[in-house]
Parts: structure tokens; C-alpha cells; sequence
């Protein structure tokens, strides 16, 4: 049984299935520029999820008996309701069987945060998908993503923030998944300028 990496704020979609590995020793590049992380208690979720991030430093994360290898990797293009389509009707007639869904929760195009959220519950209460998620700066080592526009979804000082004249990177599938590192609180991340 896989575990299903999705992120899918802005285009293209990408996805990575994940396995059991050998994962011992230091963490991978990508892996240690995550700065991000959601909570996984009561007390760690104090912060206001809509604009601040808890920090990443957990006991979890040198745990390496849960941590999880790359082994496949997917890419589509269009729309995301498209792209997330195309990606379970490939898992399917591959039969790919799916125990997790781990994904990028925002922050990142409105359009693409919102198919997301309502495609993968769906899939979650029909299937009985477990879902996990974190903020989208945990796939490009915290640097800005586009929102619209010239403007870009900045994190600073614990904070998200829009500001213009940034250049975005290109998120990336890390080659270790660290589960501990996603939590339960799979709502869309938006966030949005003042009307």
C-alpha cells in the first residue's frame, strides 16, 4: 500500500507515491529547509493557522522508523479539477493502492485550494482516504508562491504575507517524507487581500 504526496496550489500538479524505506541518517536537502509544519495538538494549534506557521522543531522528526521513500512521480498540467482527474484515474487503472493522502493545504491560487479541499474529502469519505496536510512552503524550502498578479505569498517573521516583485520557485517532491511533520488540520489555507 502507497502514500500519496499531492501538491497542487498552482500548476502543474505534481504527485509522488511513497513506501517504507531505509531512511536512516541526515535529513535531505529539501528536508531540512522545510521551516513549516502543522500542528499536531490542542495547545500547538493556538497559533492562527490562516496567517502563521508553528515551528518545525520537533522530537518526531529524527524518527526515521515511519519516514517514507519517493518512488514514483506524477506530473499534469491544466486545471486542477482536470489535473487531480487524470492523476486517481491513472492510480486506478494502474491499481495503485492508496492507505494516505498527504498535501500541500495553501497557501496558493484560490481556484486551485478550493478544488482541492472539496476533490480530496470527496475522496476521503467514498474511499476512506486518511488525509494529512501542511502549508505549500514546506514543498519549496520557504521560498515565495504566486498568488496572482505580481503578487506572492511571502513568509515572514512566522508570518504569511502578500508582497509584489518576488519570483516564485518551483515546488518539489522531497525524497524522504517525514509523516510526523503533517497534521489533521486539512482546511484550505487562504489567504486573501483585504477588499
Amino acid at each position: 500500500m502507497y502514500h500519496l504526496v499531492i501538491i497542487s496550489v498552482n500548476e502543474p500538479l505534481l504527485a509522488g507515491l511513497y513506501t517504507q524505506g531505509h531512511t536512516e541518517g541526515s535529513k535531505d536537502k529539501h528536508a531540512q529547509k522545510m521551516q513549516t509544519l502543522e500542528a499536531h495538538t490542542p495547545e500547538e494549534s493556538a497559533l492562527d493557522s490562516h496567517t502563521q506557521a508553528p515551528n518545525i522543531e520537533s522530537p518526531h522528526t529524527l524518527d526515521s522508523h515511519n519516514n517514507l521513500k519517493l518512488c514514483k512521480e506524477y506530473r499534469f498540467y491544466g486545471h486542477t479539477t482536470h489535473a487531480l482527474n487524470e492523476l486517481f484515474s491513472t492510480l486506478f487503472s494502474e491499481g495503485v493502492s492508496v492507505r494516505k493522502i498527504y498535501y500541500a493545504r495553501g497557501p496558493g491560487r484560490f481556484s486551485a485550494l478550493k478544488a482541492t479541499h472539496i476533490y480530496l474529502h470527496t475522496l476521503s469519505q467514498t474511499k476512506g482516504y486518511e488525509l494529512l496536510s501542511t502549508q505549500s512552503f514546506a514543498f519549496n524550502g520557504n521560498n515565495p508562491i504566486h498568488a496572482f498578479a505580481n503578487k506572492y505569498f511571502v513568509f515572514h517573521n512566522g508570518e504569511i504575507v502578500l508582497e509584489s516583485n518576488h519570483k516564485a520557485t518551483e515546488f518539489i517532491l522531497p525524497q524522504i517524507l517525514y509523516p510526523q511533520e503533517f497534521g489533521r488540520e486539512n482546511t484550505p489555507l487562504y489567504v486573501l487581500p483585504a477588499v
